[in-house]
């Protein structure tokens, strides 16, 4: 086999699946407007108009726009990071998630992050000032003892990312708080 027609064949595997793998996102995107519902961007829809060659600009323009439901949990970024959203396009999403005007809210309780959350996003490459801004806009119910901060110093969390957290706004205890 030659290189060419092993890159020609990878390349048609890849859009036949990413075809079928999101047809069913376009389909509903497809539907919503149709049916009159106004839209509600998510990752996925940031991911494809990436995909799709859609400038920066208008990604941006579009999430401070439109009413959103982004997962900006400590997994929901790692994984927009995987996907090769920039730094400022997820600080964008964070904003909107953020805001009352924009964010479709959620039924669960508010988003509180651990110290498990940041050595998550560590672990998950994600660059230190989107790990300090995610810290900046979330309530959080951070560990910062004398244990916690060994605990997160074997964790290999950047001294700038622990003073982050040290100075984070603390969230009020839930009735079902667990224990880490």
């Amino acid at each position: 086999m030659t290189m060419r027609y092993i890159v020609a064949r990878s390349a048609s595997v890849a859009l036949t699946i990413c075809t079928f793998g999101l047809s069913p996102l376009f389909a509903a995107s497809v539907h919503a407007r149709a049916s009159g519902e106004a839209e509600v961007l998510s990752n996925t829809s940031v991911v494809i108009m990436i995909a799709g060659k859609v400038s920066k600009d208008l990604i941006l323009t579009k999430i401070r726009t439109t009413k959103s439901g982004f997962d900006v949990t400590a997994a929901g970024l790692v994984r927009l990071h995987q996907s090769k959203v920039s730094q400022e396009v997820i600080i964008a999403m964070m904003a909107a998630a953020a805001d009352p005007k924009l964010a479709v809210r959620a039924t669960g309780p508010a988003e509180a992050l651990t110290n498990n959350d940041i050595v998550q996003m560590v672990m998950g490459q994600l660059p230190r000032p989107l790990i300090i801004e995610k810290i900046r806009v979330t309530k959080a119910r951070f560990d910062v003892t004398s244990d916690g901060l060994v605990s997160l110093q074997s964790s290999e969390v950047p001294d700038e990312v622990v003073k982050a957290m040290m100075s984070a706004p603390v969230a009020p205890p839930s009735k079902d708080a667990t224990s880490e």
